[in-house]
């Protein structure tokens, strides 16, 4: 898989979330769904992965902080599109340097299939949450 495929995974990731989020949730208030949806994809990629509470929180801090870096660079007044286009991209290659260290080569290859995976399964039927088939969920 090349660069440009991962870094255009991780950006579909993170925008379906946000995407999931603002569907989810119809008065708007995203921090009301938000722990929900964190722990069905806790369990997601626990399952999958096989990996820690520690490294999920981690996961998530840094998906947390390029969606805070990505909403401002979406907001700044100053940039024009293509700036806000470059920026983001330059935050999308970090945020997968930062993945890719925290779980390591063949994990975070598991991880970029396991949205590949889950891109092909819900393509065509939005809103509804992204959730593995093979995680029990109750």
């Amino acid at each position: 898989m090349n660069l440009h495929l991962k870094i255009f995974l991780t950006v579909i990731f993170t925008q379906m979330f946000i995407v999931l989020n603002a569907q989810v949730d119809s008065t708007g208030d995203l921090e009301i769904v938000k722990p929900k949806i964190d722990s069905v994809q806790r369990v997601c990629l626990k399952d999958s992965l096989g990996i820690t509470d520690s490294t999920v929180d981690s996961l998530f801090a840094c998906r947390d902080l390029y969606l805070a870096q990505v909403t401002s660079i979406r907001e700044d007044t100053l940039l024009d599109e293509g700036q806000k286009g470059i920026q983001i991209t330059q935050k999308a290659v970090e945020l997968e340097n930062s993945m890719r260290q925290l779980l390591g080569n063949t994990l975070f290859e598991q991880y970029l299939q396991l949205i590949k995976n889950k891109i092909a399964a819900t393509r065509g039927r939005q809103g509804e949450p992204l959730l593995c088939e093979d995680c029990e969920i109750e």
